[in-house]
């Protein structure tokens, strides 16, 4: 149930019992709990009005008229009578405590008793009260009136009195014990209804749970129990004499009262465990179900099953308590519950239900002022919709229906209109008006409402108000009267107001355009039922007219007349169907477009509810109030037979369950309390189950059968196809086919029939694809069953009796052609004559053949067609023997298809030179070379030769070349041939050998090789022999002429030669193949597209089957080249490679190289034996012996060597040899002999970045990884960034060519390096902002710039002052004023930077701007690389430096790295390129980027398995070099929490709230202090470091980069130098962590002691205990003088030239920067906007510099050299591993509070690079 308002016990008081009483029309609900208020609330949940009680109240009662609240306080002589309408309260003197009140249900009376026993009857009306004393002696507990007037009464006396309204005695009954409970009712009896209440019987309860009825006032009947049930609760009448009695165990009874079943149980129910504790049943008016409270819940039976109803439970929250009492409104719509703890709870349990649908919108009353709203075709999975959107309405509507975008409810004679937008869950409303009468119908689209009103319809048009005025008309909208006092507080406007504000809901105002009113004023009023639809209006008479209007111009389109009245009408959503029922319950349905009436199935009576299914507009169904149940019943479309109206199946209803709408086969049901729920019909439900699964296998041949009859029954042929699909029943398939051709279906019939294998039906029913004409396509319906004569006359009668005529050809009936041909087409006899000419030249009958190809000539009408008859005449013409004659007219016609027809003849005759002759005429070359070779014809073969491409013919040819002495053109013959052996031969026979050793080299012919190879033998050419024979595969005798003439090399350099030329051809080969393979992929896909948009057009197209066939084939062609078995082969050419590789064993394209790696071993040992290690290293690792290559390749030691080591140790894959080479190029030392036979060691040239190689080779991308940033760790302390840089492109460009996962801290390493190299372009092209950006992400990680630091820190510093981030200025302007950075600053900037360290009040940035994150679209900082909502590494741009975006995604068509595309044309001029690889880029020819070849997604922690130590410090702290979060984006502060460079593990951030945040946008992560040191040690810290503002043991929380407490450290600054001079600091410990904590502790000596709060160890052993920390050395103190400058700038001398240099006028070690001296002198010109105060005041600040224990000590004049300040001992970590700059290490450090540098480092958060 929906919970309508909750009274809080704030309300009523906490604990004690709750009174509640409603008002009689359940308006009003009095309450009243322990506080002793009565409070008044409207049923919507609005206070009325209160009043405070003298003491607790007893009892509380409406009068029956609701006009008086009777109220019984506690221990009182009087009772208060409250007036409603006055506000006013009576008092009614009783003269003694009053104990009991009741109101008489039918008359003014209020009875009251006393505790003396004394009655008094008040009578509201003449304000009298009568006193009748005596009528007990003792306190009148209870009692009740009937409908007649009289009062029964129950005291503590042994007897029950029964009263008039004037209080004289009726009758006394005796009893044995008091009364605590009493009731009227009637005893059972027959015949008799719940609504036959006489009240004559009295049931009254005593205290010890004895009930006794008193039957007629006459006999006194004891309800006796066979068992007890423990205390009773109460007892109630019910029904017929039902007696329901409830126990507090929880026990619930019916027992009968009828005299011959008394105290019979007829049914026995426990529904709680623990306690029943309240009872309630419906009113007799609303029957509906018993509410039960108890135990923690409230629980409902249904009275006709009595059976508990789960879904109706209300259930009590934490909070509330149990209930303690139930009560029904008088209305039984709402159900009330008191809560122990002082909560009064009403739910919605049943209310007059509301529905109407628009298309797939459904409203429906879910509350008594609320409309929902659910789109029902996206309700989701479950029973219940997943989304509503609710409207809250001006009444409680008793009328409603629903447009596109509007809902309108009305109530009596006022309707409102409601604008809603489901999108955005808002609603307005826009139009309300007062008719003249009631209305009984209305109905709304988008621009039209109509209302039907005294059988009128009133239609008005709807238009948007042009003057945008919230208020409507007056003449629209009458002004309300007041509201009274007890009214709701609600109206039109205000409920308008309550959506939203007035501003947004007067654009949607509508106003009254023109009024309609139908029929006319004048004319017969009789409409009965009003209808609308998009574009027409629908209205239906008493008289039978079913009338159409336009909405458009209001003309009449359809008038319909029927027999009889029409009683209701229900449209679909277009109109085009309308279900009717007349005034003799006579249902139908009726057809504006063919003005047709198809009656309901018989049996379908008149239906109260009438529902089309939205999403099939011929399915509606029909609900009839007598049943409980729904018809599905379907319209057929027009078929075979004349449309028709089935019935599909009926649906049960659940009970009280009120039908609302149908879509897709699913019935939406309202419950009475106003929850919508589905369930499926019967007629669909098959047919859902088979589309919800999620397989075919899912689906059982019997629900697939099933669901294929309801397809059937609903005339879906679609879905019947989807399923037919799975079932694969023929039976079902020709069902299909026969309905689909009655329904004029031809498409579904002709897949059907292909399906059944039927080609002749799918032939013939492709041409009834585009048949319109009935009569047509009956007969061609009739041809299908084999009826031609029948089919003929069909034909006749349509509009194309030409059909009969192609009927007839198409059955080859040929003479009935030329008849019908005679009398409707006689143009057509010509071609008729023709086809069965070539029927009788198919059977031999060639003379008569040869007389109807001579009648079928048109006399050159038709070219075409006389070509083709005279081809036939040349055909029969040689067949009779006129050999010359057809030849002749053969080649005259100039067709090669005629001249290879007679060719074909000629040849079949033994006519070889004419057949030769026809087909060189007609084209086939090789035929005609073919039979002109057979005769020795050579003088008519050679000029056709150029033409042929078949070597077998070539070939042919060549040798007859070769008899007739033509050397060359019987080379060139083999040549084309590919006979190579026969061109050698013919070149070495010509002497031309530089010809045969070019064809040799080039073609690799093994005959032709070992042929040339003899010879050169021969004629003693050793080397080309030796090149022959290897090419010849002939190793062996190549070996032996090697070794016995002494070219061994030659041999090798032709067995190198031959490996490689081997595998060039093979990966050419590939190619080739890959190419051709993927050619006729995307020309098989060409021809199936064309053919299936043939067959969609109808067209079968030719050759299909053929086709069909080369694609299986080619199918399976492909396949076999993917296997490369060949054994699925199925044309001889396959057959016959799979013969040739039977014979030769393994197939050379498997081979993995020509040579047989044996005979390289063989070189190798020659080459060992003769001392060349290093080419016997070579040739070992060619002859795939690893360890001997290696073994000798160690020896030399070599460039070469080690190259060849590490591309040997890839192909090798093997550990040993792995371990061998590693353990080398780690430990690079051979030894070698000296002159003297002595021993040494030398250092072999290995480069760094061969380990890198290495390990790329050997596929440890982990270690590669490793080793690649290594190098270009060392690469950037020499201070070569740029080869850094590039070093590491390179390295993750080969890893992402080899589908390896890049790790992130080499992407964030080369995004950082590269920041710094495009925030130099950037400062060069004057872009200020994006500069600072850079360089900010550069100086968060300014640990990775060690050797460079100063200068990028104070580039930094200036680029951030420039562009306005004031604050980031200040930060890293402090940090510059660390010892280790101070002195390195250049002088010209030195001035600068500590005016702005000094002079900076409250510095802001300003804002980031914020773009969308390419992976879950989250806003983050448009420099932020990493997205702290999915946590996902975002690509930068290489030209801005910014995050990626995908509206704004480009490529380098070179590198293939993103940057943004509005960047790109703003960097690229032309002349400059990609700034990673330099490649040349066109702006103009850059375009958006789709698909990324970098991907989104998830930062991993580690793409090679576990995350080694450093992956893990850069989840931890190098998430800060990326930008994660904060205000700046380029640096780690913000959202992760971290500085910026590598930090160890972090515990759980706790997040600030909302109020502890400066800026809302950036989440601030705060990170405690009891984590980085034990509190434990130094409690004292926290209450005495925290702000007067913060209790003791909070954490003031700080952000470095958007602290809050930044400003408030800032503006206290002043004042804290000024405090300077008066009194001597307190030294305190001030912690500031960037996004973590803050605390200060007062310390008195400045040396660390045992209870440090920083241990040395506290990050790597945070169990151990702190170690003692010796006193460091002081060093010297520098002293830092403010400068003494009076105005509000800086001087341009003052600022100085350069900023960027570490001595020596360079950005970088070993780059020059063009371009700074120009940069430095503008930036001092505009040098002016750095604060300044005067400082003549002002102390002098010390910053002493540790020794090597890094000890500070900020003094001023008063205390200096009394408090240090400690830095902590980073050297703990190995080389090689992250520094933690900026994060807290744990040693401790201290400052103070005082100091004018606190305010300074509560701001920055550092001083020599510690955060404090």
């Amino acid at each position: 149930m929906k919970n309508l308002f909750t009274i809080p016990s704030s309300v009523n008081g906490r604990g004690g019992k709750i009174l509640m009483s409603w008002h009689p029309m359940s308006i009003y609900i009095a309450v009243c709990g322990s506080n002793c208020v009565v409070h008044l609330f409207h049923r919507s949940g609005n206070e009325i009005a209160s009043f405070t009680l003298p003491s607790a109240c007893l009892q509380i009662d409406w009068d029956k008229d609701g006009e008086y609240l009777g109220v019984l306080p506690s221990s009182s002589t009087s009772i208060i009578l409250y007036e409603a309408s006055t506000k006013e309260q009576i008092k009614i003197d009783c003269g003694s405590v009053a104990s009991f009140m009741c109101w008489s249900k039918n008359g003014p009376f209020l009875a009251i008793g006393t505790e003396n026993g004394n009655l008094i009857i008040y009578n509201k009306i003449l304000h009298r009260k009568n006193i009748i004393r005596g009528v007990f002696t003792k306190r009148i507990r209870c009692g009740c009136w009937n409908s007649r007037n009289l009062l029964a009464l129950g005291s503590d006396e042994h007897r029950i009195c029964v009263v008039n309204s004037e209080g004289k005695s009726v009758k006394t009954f005796m009893r044995d014990n008091g009364t605590e409970e009493m009731e009227w009712g009637d005893v059972m009896s027959t015949g008799a209804t719940q609504g036959d209440v006489k009240e004559q019987s009295l049931v009254a309860v005593d205290p010890k749970g004895m009930i006794c009825i008193y039957f007629k006032l006459e006999q006194e009947i004891i309800i006796e129990l066979t068992q007890t049930f423990g205390k009773l609760n109460s007892v109630r009448w019910f029904g017929n004499g039902y007696l329901y009695i409830a126990y507090e165990s929880g026990t619930i009874l019916v027992v009968s009262t009828h005299p011959s079943e008394i105290s019979k149980v007829i049914r026995r129910l426990t529904l709680f465990n623990q306690r029943l504790v309240g009872f309630a049943l419906p009113p007799p008016s609303r029957p509906g179900m018993i509410a039960l409270a108890g135990d923690t819940s409230i629980k409902f039976l249904s009275p006709d099953t009595f059976q508990d109803m789960p879904s109706e439970r209300i259930p009590f929250g934490t909070g509330f308590g149990a209930p303690t009492g139930v009560s029904w409104s008088p209305d039984g719509q709402i159900v009330a519950a008191a809560a122990s703890e002082g909560s009064l709870l009403t739910f919605i349990a049943n209310f007059p239900t509301l529905h109407a649908t628009y298309s797939n919108l459904l409203a429906y009353r879910s509350s008594l002022r609320e409309i929902s709203v659910v789109d029902v075709a996206e309700w989701g999975s479950g029973t219940t919709p997943t989304d509503a959107l609710v409207i809250p309405v001006e009444p409680e509507p008793t009328m409603l229906c629903v447009g596109p975008g509007h809902i309108a409810v009305a109530m009596n004679n006022h309707a409102w209109i409601y604008r809603f937008f489901a999108k955005e869950e808002k609603s307005f409303l826009v139009f309300d008006r007062d008719y003249s009468g009631s209305i009984k119908q209305m109905c709304i689209n988008a621009t039209h409402f109509a209302v039907l009103i005294d059988s009128r319809a009133y239609v008005i048009e709807l238009a948007q108000n042009t003057q945008n005025s919230a208020a409507p008309s007056a003449s629209a909208t009458p002004s309300p009267s007041p509201p009274s006092p007890l009214s709701p507080p609600s109206s039109s406007r205000q409920s308008s107001s309550s959506s939203s504000s007035t501003s947004n809901a007067s654009q949607y105002r509508l106003v009254e355009k023109g009024l309609r009113v139908f029929p006319e004023r004048g004319e017969t009023a009789d409409v009965t039922a009003v209808a609308l639809c998009a574009d027409f209006l629908i209205y239906t008479t008493s008289s039978g007219n079913i009338v159409y209007h336009s909405l458009l111009d209001w003309g009449e389109i359809n008038n319909y007349r029927c027999p009889t009245g029409i009683r209701s009408i229900t449209p679909n959503t277009i109109g085009t169907r309308v279900v009717c029922f007349d005034v003799d319950s006579k249902g139908f349905v009726y057809s504006p477009i063919t003005d047709a009436t198809l009656p309901l199935p018989s049996g379908t009576p008149f239906a109260e509810t009438v529902l089309w299914d939205q999403s099939d507009a011929g399915v509606f169904v029909v609900k009839t109030a007598s049943r409980q149940e729904v018809t599905t019943i379907v319209c057929s479309p027009d078929m075979f037979g004349g449309a028709r109206v089935v019935s599909a199946g009926v649906t049960t209803v659940p009970p009280y369950m009120n039908v609302v709408a149908i879509h897709s086969g699913y019935i939406h049901f309202q419950s009475p309390s106003g929850e919508l729920f589905r369930t499926q019909l019967q007629s669909h439900n098959h047919l859902i189950l088979a589309a919800s699964a999620a397989s075919a296998s899912e689906i059982s041949h019997d629900v697939a059968l099933r669901c294929f009859e309801q397809c059937m029954a609903l005339f879906r042929l679609k879905d019947a196809w989807s399923v037919l699909l799975k079932m694969h029943d023929r039976q079902a398939m020709e069902r299909f086919a026969q309905v689909a051709l009655h329904l004029f279906d031809i498409p579904y019939a002709t897949r059907a029939y292909r399906i059944l294998g039927d080609v002749s039906m799918v032939c013939f029913l492709l041409r009834l694809s585009n048949c319109d004409d009935k009569n047509l396509l009956s007969g061609y319906i009739a041809l299908l069953h084999g009826d031609t004569d029948q089919a003929q006359r069909f034909f006749l009668n349509s509009t194309n009796p030409v059909a009969a005529l192609d009927m007839r050809c198409d059955t080859l009936q040929w003479e009935q052609a030329l008849q019908l041909a005679r009398q409707l087409a006689p143009e057509r006899i010509p071609f008729i004559s023709a086809e069965y000419a070539q029927q009788l030249e198919v059977r031999g009958d060639f003379t008569k053949a040869s007389q109807l190809y001579k009648n079928g000539l048109t006399g050159g009408a038709n070219p075409t067609h006389d070509a083709l008859c005279r081809g036939g005449i040349a055909r029969t013409a040689i067949r009779t023997g006129e050999v010359r004659k057809g030849v002749e007219m053969a080649v005259s016609l100039g067709s090669s298809g005629i001249c290879l027809e007679c060719a074909g003849i000629l040849e079949s005759m033994k006519l070889t030179d004419d057949a030769a002759f026809l087909f060189e005429k007609g084209g086939m070359i090789e035929k005609a070379v073919e039979l002109y070779l057979s005769t020795r014809n050579l003088r008519a073969v050679q000029p056709l030769m150029k033409q042929i491409k078949t070597p077998r013919l070539h070939l042919r040819f060549g040798r007859e070349m070769e008899n007739e002495r033509r050397y060359e053109e019987a080379v060139a013959a083999y040549l084309v041939a590919g006979d190579l052996g026969s061109v050698a031969r013919l070149y070495i026979a010509t002497n031309n050998l530089p010809a045969a050793f070019d064809l040799v080299r080039n073609s690799r012919s093994a005959e032709a090789a070992r042929l040339l190879s003899a010879h050169c033998i021969k004629e003693e050419m050793f080397g080309e022999a030796i090149e022959f024979l290897v090419v010849a595969k002939c190793f062996r005798e190549a070996t032996d002429v090697a070794n016995e003439h002494n070219c061994m090399d030659s041999l090798v350099e032709a067995l190198i030669h031959a490996d490689e030329d081997f595998i060039a051809r093979r990966e050419e080969k590939k190619k080739e193949e890959e190419e051709a393979k993927e050619k006729r992929r995307e020309e098989k896909e060409k021809r199936r597209r064309k053919r299936e948009m043939l067959l969609k057009r109808g067209i079968v197209p030719e050759n299909a089957d053929a086709d069909l066939q080369d694609e299986d084939e080619s199918d399976e062609e492909d396949d076999d080249e993917q296997d490369g078995s060949g054994r699925r082969s199925k044309n001889w050419k396959q057959r016959r490679m799979e013969q040739l590789r039977r014979k030769r064993g393994k197939d050379e394209d498997e081979q993995d190289a020509f040579v047989p790696p044996e005979e390289y071993s063989k070189a190798a040992k020659f080459y060992e034996a003769k001392g060349d290690i290093s080419k016997a290293a070579e040739l070992f690792a060619r002859a795939g012996q690893f360890h001997r290559s290696v073994k000798y390749h160690l020896q030399v030691a070599s460039r070469e060597s080690i190259v060849s080591m590490i591309e040997i140790v890839g192909k090798a894959k093997s550990n040993l040899l792995d371990a061998m080479v590693e353990s080398f190029l780690l430990n690079p030392v051979i030894k070698t002999k000296n002159e003297d036979g002595n021993m040494t060691t030398q250092k072999a040239p290995v480069l760094p970045i061969d380990l890198f190689r290495f390990y790329m080779a050997i596929g440890n991308m982990k270690q590669a990884v490793h080793s690649a940033l290594s190098v270009s760790a060392k690469e950037m302390d020499n201070k070569n960034y740029k080869a850094a840089r590039d070093f590491l492109f390179h390295t993750e460009t080969e890893l992402r060519s080899k589908a390896v996962a890049v790790p992130q801290s080499l992407s964030r390493m080369l995004n950082l390096i590269h920041s710094y190299f495009q925030a130099k372009q950037w400062v060069n092209r004057k872009n200020d902002f994006l500069a600072a950006r850079l360089l900010i992400r550069c100086a968060k990680n300014i640990s990775k710039f060690s050797s460079f630091a100063v200068p990028i820190l104070t580039m930094t510093v200036m680029e951030c002052h420039r562009a306005g981030l004031k604050k980031s200025a200040f930060e890293y302007a402090s940090l510059l004023m660390q010892p280790q950075y101070h002195e390195q600053i250049d002088e010209k900037r030195k001035k600068p930077i500590e005016q702005i360290v000094l002079k900076s009040k409250s510095p802001v940035d300003c804002p980031e701007p914020f773009t969308p994150c390419p992976v879950c679209a989250t806003h983050i900082p448009e420099s932020c690389l990493l997205c702290s909502t999915c946590q996902s590494q975002i690509p930068m741009c290489i030209v801005s430096g910014l995050h990626m975006v995908r509206s704004d995604y480009c490529e380098c068509p070179s590198c293939h790295y993103p940057f943004l595309l509005s960047a790109a044309h703003a960097y690229f001029n032309g002349e400059n390129g990609c700034p990673l690889c330099d490649a040349s880029i066109v702006p103009e020819h850059l375009c958006l980027v789709t698909e990324p070849t970098i991907p989104f997604g998830p930062a991993n922690r580690s793409p090679f398995g576990q995350p080694s130590d450093e992956e893990e410090m850069d989840e931890a702290g190098e998430a800060g070099m990326m930008g994660e979060g904060g205000e700046d984006g380029g640096g780690g502060g913000g959202g992760s929490g971290s500085e910026g460079d590598s930090a160890p593990k972090k515990p759980e951030p706790v997040r600030l709230s909302h109020s502890q945040r400066s800026d809302t946008n950036s989440p601030l992560v705060a990170y405690p202090t009891a984590l980085k040191r034990p509190i434990s040690q130094h409690p004292e810290t926290i209450e005495e470091s925290v702000d007067n503002t913060m209790s003791a043991g909070e954490m003031p929380l700080f952000n470095a980069l958007q602290s809050p407490s930044a400003d408030v450290v800032q503006n206290e600054s002043q004042d804290l130098l000024k405090k300077r001079e008066k009194s001597p600091s307190t030294s305190s410990l001030i912690t500031l962590v960037e996004g973590k904590d803050v605390s200060v502790a007062p310390s008195s000596s400045p040396a660390p002691s045992d209870h440090s709060p920083y241990p040395q160890q506290q990050q790597t052993q945070p169990q151990q205990q702190p170690q003692q920390m010796a006193p460091p050395q002081i060093a010297p103190p520098i002293l830092i003088q403010p400068p003494q400058v009076v105005g509000e700038g800086i001087s341009p001398s003052e600022a100085g030239e350069d900023y960027g240099a570490e001595g020596d006028g360079e950005w970088e070690g070993e780059e020059e920067g063009e371009g700074e001296e120009e940069y430095y002198e503008e930036e001092e010109q505009q040098q002016g906007d750095l604060e300044q105060e005067d400082y003549q005041q002002s102390p002098q600040i010390q910053i002493i510099t540790s020794q090597p224990q890094g000890m500070i000590q900020v003094l001023s004049p008063h205390d200096a050299g009394e408090q240090t300040f400690e830095e902590g001992d980073n050297e703990e970590y190995e080389e090689g591993e992250e520094e933690y700059e900026g994060e807290d290490d744990g040693s401790g450090g201290m400052i103070s509070p005082d100091d004018p540098l606190a305010a300074l480092v509560a701001a920055n958060g550092k001083i020599d690079g510690i955060e404090i």
